[in-house]
């Protein structure tokens, strides 16, 4: 293809930077198709989620107030606790370092896509140079025999001819033998 299409598959948290990935690409690749999937992944024992202590204390301190107002106990379990809304908060991330990150790595990917195409056009080049050259090395061969066969056709075609017409006069057997010359030239085609 003559023009540059790109696909990305990366994860909503950062579709900020669609532009300037594709930007990145169009720096290093101008035509043919890119697709680039990027994936995040927690490094260490880092969490996405942190405890929201003081909503856990609210409510908390609300089921204990309803507790004493229906005289029930009121048992509250982990999955209770991601239900309620705001008892976990999610852990911002350094957005600039991630994006510096993100970028580092399509930079370093790219390099490497271009080193792996270049590589890939020598090997298609010297596979078409050794192809062009077999062709030729056989093109020699047919050239150096065309004459002998083209001879051998026309005493071939000249002597089934002269069997075939005895006796006729010689300024006929000059056409004739033109129209062999002509034949055996067509046979080469």
């Amino acid at each position: 293809s003559k023009h540059l299409d790109t696909k990305l598959n990366i994860p909503k948290g950062i579709n900020y930077l669609t532009i300037k990935i594709i930007t990145e690409i169009k720096k290093t690749v101008t035509r043919g198709r890119i697709d680039v999937l990027i994936k995040l992944e927690p490094i260490g024992e880092e969490l996405a989620f942190r405890l929201n202590y003081e909503a856990a204390k609210k409510y908390l301190k609300e089921i204990r107030k309803l507790e004493s107002q229906t005289l029930k106990e009121i048992q509250v379990n982990l999955k209770d606790l991601f239900s309620i809304q705001g008892i976990f908060k999610k852990e911002e991330t350094n957005l600039k370092k991630l994006e510096n990150e993100i970028i580092k790595t399509v930079r370093e990917s790219l390099k490497s896509f271009m080193k792996e195409r270049i590589n890939e056009g020598q090997k298609l080049k010297e596979e078409l140079e050794e192809r062009i050259s077999n062709i030729k090395r056989e093109l020699k061969k047919i050239e150096s025999i065309k004459e002998k066969i083209n001879e051998e056709l026309f005493e071939k075609i000249k002597s089934k001819v002269r069997n075939l017409v005895s006796n006729i006069p010689e300024e006929l057997e000059r056409r004739i033998e033109l129209e062999v010359v002509m034949l055996s030239e067509k046979q080469d085609i």
